[in-house]
């Protein structure tokens, strides 16, 4: 048994050799899938698609997929889940990979995905980064929020959710949102991403955001979504929108929300609960499962989508880089 590293030149080379794997664990790669289709439609130019392979008895042609990574240059590195039990192999193969990913000439300093293999990078990087610069002593640590993982019920599980029988009859429905509404959903947008952190409160204008976006994230986010038809609103049986849901990073054989948002005047009513039942409902007659994040300052087993009927999965942790020159 020998294990081999492949830095890719192309993406689409990349996904050609790796994707029906990665597909297997289409959730835990998401990510990591939506990074690589952006750099095969874009170019590769500085980013990385890297794997380690294993291969049996020497024979360079019968190889088997251990771990991949996808990382854009000038942002954030997806490590993948690993394919093997071995812990032996999951060592080596994580510090051979990374050992290349720093011989490459891409820049970043975020590493987003799930545990195990997500520890492991960041444990690689540390050391690697200290061996080789050691006034560097480059560090990670979490950026809040961290997210619960969850994926949906299935559709006849949910045809009998409360959040279902609930609006039955009451005439509320789920539409895409129109160019008129622009104004109103960019506002929503922005009070969504300020209240967990994203974007500071425009009161504030010297305290940056945890994850330093532009002060205008949410008008381009909103644009390059609303422009795809990927923005709904949930209506009272006037007309009148009360909630916002998107749909998020569609691959294969699933898609994400988000961006779920309720103004103050309209909460409480059980507007967003019955427009993620409806709009679940309508993405798995195209999708075989719809997934989602949830801050973890919510309960894991006591939150609206749980109570939909949401089924947790795991752990979505971000971790910045940093040096000690940069944290003040």
């Amino acid at each position: 048994m020998s294990l081999s590293v492949q830095r890719y030149q192309d993406a689409s080379t990349f996904l050609k050799e790796t994707r029906e794997q990665l597909e297997l664990y289409e959730l835990q790669h998401i990510y990591l899938l939506c990074a690589a289709f952006k750099l095969e439609k874009e170019g590769l130019g500085n980013s990385y698609c890297g794997v380690v392979w294993k291969h049996n008895n020497d024979d360079q042609e019968q190889k088997e997929l251990i771990f991949a990574i996808v990382a854009l240059d000038s942002d954030t590195l997806y490590p993948g889940v690993f394919f093997t039990q071995n812990e032996q192999e999951r060592s080596i193969g994580t510090q051979m990979l990374m050992e290349d990913f720093f011989a490459a000439p891409i820049k970043a300093n975020v590493i987003r995905g799930h545990d195990p293999s997500l520890s492991m990078v960041k444990n690689a990087w540390e050391k690697i980064a200290l061996s080789q610069s050691p006034s560097l002593n480059i560090s990670f640590k979490t950026t809040n929020p961290i997210c619960w993982t969850y994926t949906s019920p299935t559709e006849e599980e949910l045809k009998i959710s409360k959040a279902v029988i609930s609006i039955q009859g009451q005439g509320y429905f789920l539409r895409v949102a129109t160019t008129p509404e622009f104004p109103l959903l960019l506002a929503w947008t922005r009070a969504f991403l300020v209240h967990y952190g994203f974007l500071s409160n425009g009161n504030t204008p010297e305290k940056k955001n945890m994850f330093d976006l532009p002060s205008d994230f949410d008008f381009f986010e909103l644009t390059s979504e609303f422009q795809l038809g990927n923005v709904y609103v949930w209506c009272t049986p006037d007309g009148l929108p009360v909630s916002m849901v998107w749909k998020r990073r569609p691959v294969g054989t699933g898609c994400t929300i988000a961006y779920v948002y309720t103004p103050d005047k309209f909460r409480g009513r059980g507007y967003a609960s019955s427009m993620v039942a409806a709009f679940t409902l309508e993405l798995l007659k195209t999708h075989k499962y719809v997934t989602l994040m949830v801050d973890s300052r919510q309960d894991v087993k006591e939150n609206l989508y749980a109570r939909v009927g949401y089924k947790f999965s795991g752990t979505m942790v971000r971790y910045q880089g940093f040096t000690p020159n940069t944290t003040a």
